[in-house]
């Protein structure tokens, strides 16, 4: 029994190649994924990816020449496209993918700025007005957080003009009811 599992995974180390490897990265599977679909553990993946490197060292192994992974989202991605390059090292690119920094520096802007406010309440709060302004009711392709700069409430989503024009009136309601009764 012990003999025919150590046939088996030999067998199933010359079958997985590398470039069967890179064929599922290109489909943005993450390890985990890729072993599932050739069968495998996700141990054989690196240790392939390691082989084709000629590296000892896992973390090394990793950066395949145009393949990175992502720490955040633990999925390969063509390194020049999708990580941008590092503030410290000039020579070097960041260690998590375009998408996952701009989802963390949203949900942290959103949770710093308007008291702790998540992703999931910008977007439930999106779906309430139906992908519109609060104000104008007009879609809009990016809504910004409304709120009182007093006590912090947030009011609903605005679109840029209607925002705008809220801000340069100083959020004064006798002000913008003289701006209606001189629009009469």
């Amino acid at each position: 029994m012990i003999f025919q599992e150590a046939v088996y995974h030999n067998r199933m180390k010359k079958e997985i190649t590398l470039a069967k490897i890179k064929q599922l990265f290109a489909e943005n599977l993450s390890v985990k994924d890729i072993a599932e679909k050739l069968n495998c553990k996700p141990g054989l993946i690196y240790y392939r990816l390691k082989q084709a490197n000629g590296k000892s060292r896992l973390s090394s192994a990793r950066d395949d020449g145009n393949l990175r992974l992502c720490r955040k989202c633990k999925r390969w991605k063509i390194r020049d496209t999708n990580f941008a390059p590092s503030s410290i090292h000039t020579t070097k690119r960041d260690t998590q993918c375009l998408d996952c920094s701009s989802l963390y520096r949203r949900s942290y802007h959103l949770s710093s700025k308007y008291d702790g406010m998540t992703i999931e309440q910008y977007e439930e709060l999106l779906k309430q007005q139906g992908n519109c302004c609060a104000i104008c009711h007009k879609p809009a392709k990016r809504l910004h957080v409304d709120h009182n700069h007093t006590t912090g409430k947030v009011r609903g989503l605005l679109c840029r003009p209607c925002n705008t024009g809220i801000g340069l009136l100083d959020e004064s309601p006798s002000t913008l009811l003289s701006a209606v009764k001189y629009l009469s």
